[in-house]
């Protein structure tokens, strides 16, 4: 009986007389042939279950050995994603099979008292330095399992469990062993006020096991006054040196008063503190400048994707330690020429401070990042002609110029310093003069301009004064831009109609189709055209607000007409059982489709199930159901050559593997 099971389970190990000879052999063997085992089972659809049999019959002061073994004939063959599945697989099957004969009671408990030494050693071996399963989705059982795993080992440089859909139960399970890690990554979990009080307790022990001294916990959704009061008894203890809280909107102006009054008077030993993407509106400066008044060694300070105001810079800089400043981070503000003139006051303040008689070290270089706010021409004047001989260094970057047009002679030399990559440097205002480069730049192959507040407007102008015309452009990046239904069809034209044969689009996080009339003409349009994208082999629609309806009209435009399309992502939309639906029974009209990613939809046990029984499904080499409310068990479901997670590339990494098949 499996007893990390909730409900009553009988799960018998050994199903044929084969098995269990097989089994007794192993289990009464000094030496077993672990290096011919491990070499057959590889990384394939009946892994977990032969791990299971492998580990429950070998000795357990054999564990290390095997272990080490199997983790070295995968060590090529495996892809990174792979060897974290089988991190969480060997976990579990080492606290599943070492129990199977102990007492009922607290699996957590039992673990503690029976796993002995060689459990200890294999352990010590299968953390080594340091733990990684980011993005796997952690149970009930593996929390247990990696629970045990770290209380076996006194410390480890690095736990990394970011984005494992951890509930703040199970981070306060493991508060007890967490902390032995001197690196901490919880980014994309629930953490709470209990969470952070367990390992607020933990680390005040006087116990060695105790080495936490980088903590991230960004994008966890942080507010309130009472988890953010546990935050800063966990960052007062004196032994932090980084802290990350970056992309907790809930945060605002009032988690950040409550966290500068309630840190202690000096933390000084924190030399990165970020607070990016915390949703800080003006009128926070004077909590600003409090923080950075109790963070005395504080290096870097990130800022950026905020709201702040001029004064509020200017009350944060009058805090801010002079002489060990390394990175400043303001980018994506509010702030106008009045923040530059604090900056300057800033850099000249230091060359006043090293110059000084009394000052013996070394002058330390500073960077202060001001890209994406409001600086006009007399601003990036100012900060041109400062005479810095400390090696300062302003980046203003080109949307500084954010009122102003940027014109072609601009345009290149911006293209000549970034290449293709001008994520965030671009606006709408911009898209003109950004067309009329495109039309004769015959070396571009791929650009990125994600993050740039591109409209339906900015798309348009950027087709009609060059993008249809250039013939040398592959690749296009457009994600995280305000370009809806209206812009997306221009888009679409332009690649049918226009002289580039772009091969990989992406539009993701992008409000394609919020809103959407699919009674109305340019709907229908749009579904002709992707049904004419003829040179497109990747296609991205990720977090489109695609409905399920929508999602099967696109779905039979692509699939059942005569595109080339290789990897499609529909993932973090509303698609379910009617999109699946179709694409069952369209997936074998296509020769090209290798790669679909469904993660975070509507998708259930019934379509799963509807997958696994489509020939064409099972054909395809990847298959993403990440985060869809379908039960683990119906995933564990041999799934031929069907993955439950992938190593999603690139768009850029997707060009260039084509790269001898597109002639780009």
């Amino acid at each position: 009986q499996s007893i990390l099971r909730r409900a009553n389970y009988i799960a018998p190990h050994h199903l044929t007389v084969q098995e269990y000879c097989a089994a007794r052999y192993l289990s009464l063997s000094s030496e077993p042939p672990v290096q011919s085992i491990c070499s057959k089972i590889g990384v394939g659809e009946q892994t977990e279950s032969l791990w299971k049999f492998l580990f429950g019959c070998i000795k357990t002061n054999l564990l290390k050995n095997c272990l080490d073994v199997l983790l070295s004939v995968v060590e090529d063959s495996a892809s990174g994603y792979e060897k974290k599945q089988l991190v969480v697989m060997l976990m579990r099957c080492f606290l599943e099979n070492q129990l199977a004969t102990a007492s009922f009671g607290s699996p957590a408990g039992m673990a503690r008292s029976t796993l002995g030494t060689g459990y200890s050693a294999a352990a010590a071996s299968l953390v080594k330095e340091s733990l990684d399963v980011s993005s796997i989705v952690l149970e009930d059982v593996d929390v247990v399992a990696l629970s045990c795993v770290l209380e076996q080992v006194s410390s480890v440089q690095k736990v990394n469990l970011s984005h494992c859909q951890l509930s703040s139960s199970h981070v306060t399970e493991l508060s007890a062993v967490l902390p032995r890690a001197a690196n901490l990554v919880l980014s994309g979990n629930s953490v709470d006020a209990t969470a952070l009080d367990s390992m607020t307790g933990t680390c005040s022990t006087s116990t060695p096991s105790a080495h936490l001294q980088k903590l991230d916990i960004s994008f966890c959704s942080l507010g309130g006054v009472p988890l953010v009061k546990s935050l800063s008894s966990l960052i007062s203890l004196g032994n932090f040196t980084s802290v990350n809280l970056l992309g907790n909107k809930s945060l605002g102006n009032q988690g950040l008063a409550t966290l500068s009054a309630s840190l202690p008077e000096v933390c000084s030993s924190v030399t990165l503190f970020n607070i990016g993407r915390c949703g800080l509106q003006p009128g926070c400066g004077a909590d600003l400048g409090r923080l950075v008044l109790k963070l005395p060694a504080v290096e870097k300070l990130h800022l950026e994707h905020n709201s702040l105001g001029s004064g509020d810079v200017d009350m944060l800089l009058h805090g801010l330690p002079l002489s060990h400043l390394v990175g400043l981070n303001l980018s994506y503000n509010e702030l106008d020429n009045s923040a530059v003139d604090s900056v300057c006051h800033l850099l000249l303040a230091r060359q006043s401070t090293f110059r000084s008689p009394g000052y013996a070290g070394a002058a330390v270089p500073c960077s202060i990042y001001l890209t994406g706010n409001r600086i006009s021409e007399a601003g990036l004047d100012r900060i041109a002609r400062l005479d810095l001989s400390t090696k300062d260094r302003v980046y203003q970057g080109a949307r500084c110029a954010f009122d102003n047009e940027v014109h072609v002679e601009s345009m290149s030399s911006l293209v000549e310093t970034y290449g293709g990559n001008l994520q965030g440097f671009l606006s709408d205002r911009m898209m003109s003069s950004f067309g009329s480069y495109l039309r004769d730049a015959s070396h571009l192959v791929f650009i990125d301009i994600r993050d740039c507040q591109i409209s339906d407007r900015g798309m348009t102008q950027l087709v009609a004064q060059g993008l249809k015309l250039n013939k040398s452009l592959k690749g296009l990046n457009l994600g995280f831009n305000n370009i809806q239904l209206s812009g997306f069809v221009t888009i679409l034209e332009a690649i049918v109609t226009g002289a580039a044969k772009i091969r990989a689009l992406s539009v993701r996080l992008n409000p394609v189709f919020r809103d959407l009339d699919q009674s109305s003409q340019q709907y229908r349009s749009c579904l002709e055209l992707l049904g004419q994208c003829s040179s497109l082999i990747y296609l991205d629609l990720g977090k489109t607000s695609m409905s399920d309806d929508s999602g099967s009209d696109i779905v039979t435009s692509l699939l059942a007409t005569k595109t080339s399309i290789v990897w499609l992502d529909a993932g973090c939309n509303k698609l379910a059982d009617d999109t699946v639906k179709v694409l069952c029974a369209t997936t074998h009209h296509t020769a090209t489709l290798q790669y679909i990613v469904l993660d975070d939809n509507n998708i259930g046990d019934d379509s799963v199930q509807r997958m696994l029984n489509s020939a064409g499904i099972m054909a395809l080499k990847r298959v993403g159901l990440y985060g869809n409310p379908c039960s683990p068990d119906k995933l564990r479901q041999p799934l031929s050559s069907v993955a439950y997670k992938y190593a999603q590339a690139t768009i850029l990494e997707l060009i260039h593997t084509q790269v001898s098949t597109l002639h780009a």
